[in-house]
């Protein structure tokens, strides 16, 4: 597997990756107490799987300085994919990070994320974040396991959408 930049090519590959379903196991419970956050897990009954709706405007991230986009191939195939941007507060902000189904767990997003750190080290931002929700919990454990920490959670976020799912705002910082 190779990871390369956000091509115009490498994009065609690699935008049906985010149109793939995942699976929703359970929820993450973060609680905020001693001026820490800390999280339990509430497995669900039934798994189901849930797909993101396709608005991701991907093209910006090829033509856009603050921006970056890495593909991670495997011959002509996409393993994976992640965009960021260098957001105003001096992090990396990552939009997506989007893993193909049956290459989950075998280290592709990591190889992302790490790819994703040393584009933030080399504009000389402060960390990592992103956002994903509460009911997206094996990605929950991924960040967790990659050394990102809670800094914040959302109730209102998806309000609007009549989702009663937590917006989980997860930071890596690189100082």
């Amino acid at each position: 597997m190779r990871i390369e930049r956000l091509t115009q090519q490498n994009l065609a590959r690699c935008a049906g990756v985010l149109r793939q379903p995942f699976a929703v196991i359970g929820r993450l419970l973060p609680e905020y107490r001693d001026g820490r956050w800390s999280a339990q897990e509430e497995l669900f009954p039934e798994p189901r799987e849930k797909v993101y709706p396709d608005d991701v405007a991907c093209a910006r991230f090829l033509e856009e300085e603050a921006c970056a986009g890495f593909a991670a191939l495997e011959g002509k195939t996409c393993a994976g994919l992640l965009l960021l941007e260098a957001y105003w507060n001096r992090y990396a902000f990552v939009h997506e990070l989007a893993v193909d189904r049956e290459r989950r767990g075998r280290g592709v997003g990591t190889r992302l994320m790490d790819c994703a750190k040393a584009w933030a080290q080399e504009r000389r931002l402060h960390g990592l974040m992103l956002e994903t929700q509460d009911d997206n919990l094996l990605a929950c454990r991924f960040y967790r396991k990659y050394g990102m920490r809670i800094g914040g959670v959302d109730e209102l976020l998806y309000a609007g959408f009549g989702s009663r799912e937590k917006a989980v705002f997860w930071y890596l910082e690189l100082d």
